[in-house]
């Protein structure tokens, strides 16, 4: 049986972390948010600290009991979302039953939700668009994807694909993503936001995937299903939940649980002893998939703070720009001011969250979904004839009509060239637009141009 070495493979995630907080001079700060007295937590949460304090960066933990009311722990989330020194926010789970975790979770702003539970983060991870990587599922993934293809890149923090040359098809061998497509699996599982996201992590990857939810450490109803999946998944801090005789020969088993026993010594979920000559793969507890989800989680406590230094970059550029607009003139008389400046504004979120190096249809598509959020009406891909000179040379195609007020138009790149501005304008002439906005997505920030403004 082959055993997951998430250990070594978290150890060189947080050294690179250590490296590139040191000379990008960031001070990343993670809070997390403790209900109860629940063991796996604790120990989950003491991991998280030193692992952070290793790479340089601050842990701040807000402990609270049981009786302590929702509304408390809200207002403290909301305290911790205003804090530009506090870069990421997670509340341990699983919470006490009595709370609402989907409004908790909800609480926290999603440039901060870390753990990627945010319903704004999983439907950006649905889109192909994260902020950050899914943590505990994404660990999941990395340790099913070595157990049929081992080859596992701490750099990039996801598998590698081996090429033998451009003529070859992929070595048939290196084919983890082919291997995974049709396999069986079964999750046994403490937290509905967990399954729902692992069930989007794993079926994109063509896995047959369910989840059952284990309120007690007792199985009951997935029998039959234990027995026929290929890759068995237990996150519930039951130890010998899962024993050799409810799986079959040749099974994955990905055991995320955590428990310590009376004697101290802390375990899984899965009985090793009695799976040990049945399984081909297990990842062990300790020293298995725990050490990767905090390097993990600490990569996206990294990025945050990345991120937010960027943000804080471009939010002061954009005041002092609009600032000195005002004081000298440069946008005295633009019409549709607010409706332009809030246009404007959603271009510098959408910058904020991707950064550079996209293609100007990643652009659009993020522009696209800001827009409906902030429910202003809009036409994509509009049709228009390129004119120069009054002749009608050819097609184009703008981006956007907002309100049917504003033509917007996103580039990627340093500089416009006199195609984009003649052609946008003859579509504003056509069609008597009378605002029309060139944005260009560059490595300095998002540059917006105004090409027509026309007064009544």
């Amino acid at each position: 049986m082959k055993l997951f070495e998430g250990r070594r493979i978290a150890d060189e995630i947080l050294t690179r972390l250590k490296k590139e907080i040191k000379e990008k001079k960031l001070k990343p700060k993670l809070a997390v948010i403790l209900v109860g007295e629940d063991e796996a937590s604790k120990i989950y949460i003491r991991l998280k600290k030193e692992a952070t304090e290793r790479i340089g960066a601050e842990f701040e933990l807000f402990k609270y009991d049981t009786g302590v009311s929702e509304g408390k722990i809200i207002s403290k989330i909301n305290e911790l979302n205003k804090d530009n020194s506090t870069s990421g926010i997670i509340v341990q789970l699983p919470l006490p039953f009595k709370f609402d975790r989907d409004k908790i979770i909800g609480a926290i702003c999603p440039r901060k939700d870390v753990d990627g539970f945010h319903e704004e983060n999983r439907q950006l991870f649905t889109e192909g668009r994260q902020r950050f990587e899914p943590v505990l599922p994404s660990a999941i993934l990395m340790a099913t994807k070595d157990a049929y293809q081992p080859v596992i890149s701490a750099q990039a923090g996801i598998q590698k694909s081996v090429v033998s040359n451009k003529k070859k098809r992929l070595d048939p061998r290196l084919r983890e993503d082919d291997k995974l497509k049709g396999k069986k699996a079964v999750a046994l599982v403490n937290s509905d936001i967990f399954g729902e996201i692992l069930k989007i992590v794993l079926e994109k990857e063509g896995i047959d995937f369910k989840y059952k939810l284990q309120k007690v450490c007792l199985i009951s109803g997935v029998d039959e299903e234990l027995k026929g999946a290929d890759i068995v998944i237990t996150v519930c801090g039951c130890p010998n939940l899962v024993r050799g005789e409810m799986i079959k020969k040749g099974a994955v088993l990905i055991d995320a649980g955590i428990f310590r026993a009376e004697n101290g010594k802390v375990v899984g979920d899965v009985d090793r002893a009695s799976v040990e000559n049945i399984a081909d793969y297990l990842t062990p507890v300790p020293g298995g998939i725990g050490p990767l989800v905090i390097a993990l989680l600490l990569k996206n406590i990294y990025l945050a703070a990345k991120n937010h230094l960027t943000e804080l970059r471009i939010n002061t550029d954009f005041t002092d720009a609009v600032k000195n607009a005002y004081e000298f003139g440069a946008y005295k008389d633009l019409i549709h001011k607010e409706l332009s400046y809030e246009v404007i504004g959603i271009l510098y979120e959408v910058y904020n969250e991707l950064g550079y190096g996209h293609n100007e249809k990643y652009y659009q598509r993020a522009a696209a979904y800001k827009l409906q959020q902030k429910n202003l009406k809009f036409k994509e891909q509009l049709y228009a004839p390129v004119m120069f000179q009054n002749k009608k040379i050819g097609s184009y195609y703008l981006d956007f009509l907002i309100a049917d007020k504003i033509i917007l138009e996103l580039k990627k790149g340093d500089r416009f060239y006199k195609k984009d501005i003649e052609q946008t304008f003859a579509y504003l002439k056509i069609h008597n637009i009378k605002l029309g906005l060139l944005a260009r997505f560059t490595n300095h920030g998002v540059k917006v141009r105004r090409i027509v403004n026309i007064t009544e």
